[in-house]
């Protein structure tokens, strides 16, 4: 009770929110992709054989490499001018990963290329029908303690809601495959004239040699949606 609403980036919430709390409130979603930064113009295509790419994602790690299987996929850390200070400073290092929607928000150029450390790096934002996002990823959200209607009514007011129909479908998936933040699965959702198209890719975190799942499905309820996206998965 020392705070009456905390702001969180969505795709780092749990699935399922400890009793006395809910997310109430979701602020326009920021583009879900993802970018790979590389020293060099031409992006995944045109990588070297072998070449290095660092992410902390398994779900970026698993998507490369179901890409590109030639790929080394090594760990990175640190918050994102951090990585990429380390992208230039390291030509061992070919390519990191990072969301779009971060570098968005620190007022990187992505279409222009932008200087890190005295180089010029590039981005590549790889489109989600391919890549396909984490769950809530660009998406902002607004968490309260049960029952406080005065905070909610205010949060309310700057709720959108094509943002919350999509991330809510996405959630439920997620919570049906019983699956967190750190669980190697891309969801895609998109909201057109009132119909919610979704798909999924889930790759089995025991077995990395394992092909993925997919799954494809379309409806009207998030609920349900995100429901029979997981009932559909192949």
């Amino acid at each position: 009770h020392e705070i009456d609403f905390a702001v969180h980036s969505l795709k780092d919430v749990p699935t399922v929110l400890e009793e006395p709390f809910e997310l109430v409130s979701f602020l326009e979603r920021a583009p879900v992709r993802d970018a790979l930064i590389t020293h060099e113009h031409g992006g995944l295509a045109t990588l070297p054989q072998g070449a290095t790419v660092a992410t902390s994602s398994v779900r970026r790690a698993r998507q490369l490499l179901f890409l590109r299987p030639d790929l080394n996929i090594v760990d990175i850390r640190g918050n994102v001018t951090t990585r990429l200070e380390k992208l230039a400073g390291d030509p061992n290092i070919q390519g990191i990963m990072l969301a779009e929607a971060g570098l968005l928000r620190l007022d990187y150029k992505i279409a222009q290329g932008f200087r890190v450390a005295h180089e010029t790096l590039h981005a590549e934002c790889l489109e989600p029908a391919i890549f396909l996002p984490a769950a809530g990823q660009g998406a902002v959200a607004m968490e309260v303690r049960k029952g406080d209607t005065a905070i909610t009514e205010i949060l309310q007011k700057i709720n959108h809601l094509e943002t919350q129909i999509r991330v809510i479908a996405e959630r439920e998936f997620l919570r049906l495959l019983d699956a967190g933040c750190h669980t190697p699965v891309g969801v895609w959702s998109r909201l057109t004239d009132g119909q919610l198209t979704m798909n999924a890719r889930v790759f089995s975190e025991s077995d990395q040699t394992a092909m993925p799942t997919h799954s494809q499905v379309s409806g009207t309820d998030p609920i349900a949606t995100g429901q029979a996206l997981f009932n559909a998965l192949t």
